[in-house]
């Protein structure tokens, strides 16, 4: 058992493993995009593997991955049912004060009520 208990820190990892196979997935195919002749240009000029990596793939990745990226967190805002399962804390009185305090969901919340 993780020891977070029903925290919001829990909720937050709990949706973070949710939408990491959607960013990684979505930055493999961000770099696979970038055209091997820009690669190979940079690499013809000099440039050492790390600066075609620095200067040449990754800004021209940039959008693919900002664009899954935005995916993914509009996918973890709509999870509802991983964090329902975490936070079976049925009625809170009042909003979390930090990471480690008791926390619900609006649907528990008005079924409580």
């Amino acid at each position: 058992r993780i020891p977070f208990g029903r925290s919001v820190l829990a909720g937050g990892l709990t949706l973070m493993l949710v939408i990491l196979p959607v960013v990684i997935l979505s930055s493999q195919e961000a770099f696979r995009a970038v055209p091997s002749s820009l690669r190979q240009a940079a690499l013809g000029i000099g440039a050492t593997p790390w600066q075609v990596v620095s200067h040449v793939t990754l800004p021209a990745a940039i959008p693919g991955i900002m664009t899954g990226s935005i995916l993914a967190m509009s996918r973890a805002i709509g999870e509802a049912a991983p964090i329902m399962m975490i936070s079976g804390v049925v009625f809170i009185t009042r909003a979390p004060s930090n990471l480690m305090s008791n926390f619900t969901v609006l649907s528990l919340q008005i079924f409580d009520w």
